[in-house]
């Protein structure tokens, strides 16, 4: 990468070297990128998934953290409209909305629904890019938004 930095900005298929890396759960790969200048922010093309929120919906708080530290835009969206703390509150993620939330994720922020984070925890069933899916009732993570929220 230090030989040919362009790497580390490189799209191919619509995925970047970063996104890659989240993927496959390669946290000090992850952090290396990053260090040699990524954009934490770089969308994929397709869905235009951030790194942000593949690391939340692959469940990996370490990389979740990891990003948040060098710069990773916790309210950037992706084609459905929805933010990286939609997803970690319909995987009941608590530990990555909680860190979401610090790095200043907007709780209230609506999907192409109109769905805040809050409904996705609770609601009983939605449509995504993924397919339908069924009804879940995330407490966990619900009391973690409904705390920020109060703060407002």
């Amino acid at each position: 990468m230090t030989k040919n930095p362009s790497l580390v900005h490189s799209k191919p298929e619509g995925m970047g070297l970063l996104h890659s890396a989240v993927y496959l759960n390669q946290a000090e790969m992850v952090e290396l990128i990053l260090e040699a200048g990524a954009d934490p922010n770089l969308r994929q093309d397709h869905l235009q998934l951030t790194p942000l929120i593949i690391a939340v919906q692959e469940e990996r708080p370490s990389i979740v953290a990891v990003l948040l530290e060098y710069g990773a835009d916790p309210n950037l969206r992706c084609a459905e409209d929805s933010t990286a703390l939609h997803r970690a509150a319909f995987l009941n993620d608590a530990l990555s909305a909680r860190m979401l939330l610090e790095a200043g994720a907007d709780p209230k922020a609506k999907d192409a629904a109109g769905l805040t984070p809050l409904e996705w925890a609770i609601h009983e069933e939605r449509q995504t890019s993924l397919g339908k899916i069924g009804g879940r009732n995330n407490e966990e993570v619900a009391g973690v938004i409904k705390e920020y929220i109060q703060g407002d």
